[in-house]
């Protein structure tokens, strides 16, 4: 327990330099970073050392995670000031409870989800055509960065070979995304020399994986946005205010079954109205039938879902007399309508007669 407690120290130290720090260029991104950091060390702390909840350590890095996400939150310009972090904090300051007589794996899984949570709020991006939708990116990327260095340096702090090497090689996967993120989506995440400089495919002792720290704020800090006026941007992004989405177009004229229909099987017409929340069809002419007449009943349906109308047909024997068949359901397309029974080979088509 020694160890844990001791593993604060640099924790703590994480956290004072970015409070300290002056705003800047991207200092959303440096922020991220913190989050993913401190998160690393949590989580890594928690299945290596299993602290108790009073453990100074563990609290730091818990309570540095959540000042670093506020922080994030604060910052959220539109269209983006709307995104739900409020959940991460919400796990976060829930972990001592939630967590109570769990196993350190089962406290480090809730942990990393806390982080998956957070990955989860920021990958999205905002563009001019389309709004807000979900996309990974370069603040997911420094996110990643920060967790795996944290986990990289929790596990040379406990001389465990096989996190440390785990951890580097994701780190390295983390920046590499976000290299590829920066040539495809245009947002910041430095450039490919800052990066190689830094040597982390060499690092290995606590004392390497410390010395990247302050490196990888500044590359967070100095990460270029590059953003084209068409292209899309991140949470991260602290431009000018951005104009909303256009209003989406108008849905297309709803398609209905009622009016005419001609059967393409038999050249039939039949008219279906509304009697409630019922349709009945009628014929109005009669093409190649050989026993319906104009004004027979042909069927009764119902709206069962998006222009899918479900009910059952008449059956009418030479003699005139009538049964049900249950079971038939009628989509509309456009001017096309579609039935089609379980005991049918094929689907029959209609065509709407335009009156």
């Amino acid at each position: 327990m020694k160890k844990a407690r001791r593993a604060a120290v640099f924790g703590a130290v994480l956290f004072g330099v970015w409070m300290a720090a002056p705003l800047g260029a991207n200092d959303m991104q440096r922020l991220i970073f913190d989050a993913g950091n401190n998160l690393g060390l949590w989580a890594t702390q928690v299945e290596l050392f299993n602290p108790p909840d009073n453990d100074q350590g563990m609290i730091s890095y818990a309570t540095n995670a959540f000042n670093a996400v506020v922080e994030v939150r604060n910052r959220l310009r539109p269209p983006f000031a709307d995104l739900d972090l409020q959940s991460v904090l919400d796990r976060i300051s829930r972990y001592p409870n939630a967590t109570a007589g769990w196993n350190a794996g089962h406290k480090a899984v809730y942990v990393k989800q806390t982080f998956d949570l957070l990955q989860s709020r920021l990958s999205v991006l905002y563009i001019s055509t389309t709004g807000v939708y979900s996309s990974p990116n370069c603040d997911g990327a420094f996110l990643r960065v920060g967790y795996f260095l944290g986990r990289a340096q929790m596990g040379a702090f406990a001389g465990n070979p096989a996190v440390v090497s785990g951890a580097r090689s994701d780190l390295l996967l983390a920046i590499q995304t976000g290299l590829q993120f920066r040539q495809s989506i245009g947002c910041g995440f430095n450039v490919e020399s800052v990066w190689s400089s830094l040597g982390i495919e060499r690092a290995m002792a606590l004392a390497d994986f410390q010395a990247l720290v302050t490196p990888v704020r500044q590359a967070a800090f100095d990460a270029v946005q590059v953003y084209s006026e068409a292209g899309p941007i991140p949470p991260s992004w602290t431009g000018d205010a951005v104009p909303p989405p256009p209003p989406p177009p108008p849905p297309p004229e709803s398609k209905t079954l009622e009016g005419q229909w001609r059967s393409n099987a038999t050249n039939d017409v039949i008219r279906f109205d509304r009697q409630g929340n019922v349709f009945r069809g009628t014929f109005t002419a009669i093409g190649r039938s050989t026993i319906s007449r104009v004004g027979d009943l042909m069927g009764e349906f119902s709206l069962t879902g998006n222009n899918v109308y479900g009910g059952r047909l008449v059956l009418k024997q030479p003699d005139g007399s009538v049964s049900w068949l249950d079971g038939v359901s009628l989509r509309v397309t456009g001017d096309t309508a579609t039935a089609t029974a379980p005991w049918w080979n094929a689907p029959v088509s209609y065509t709407r007669v335009n009156q």
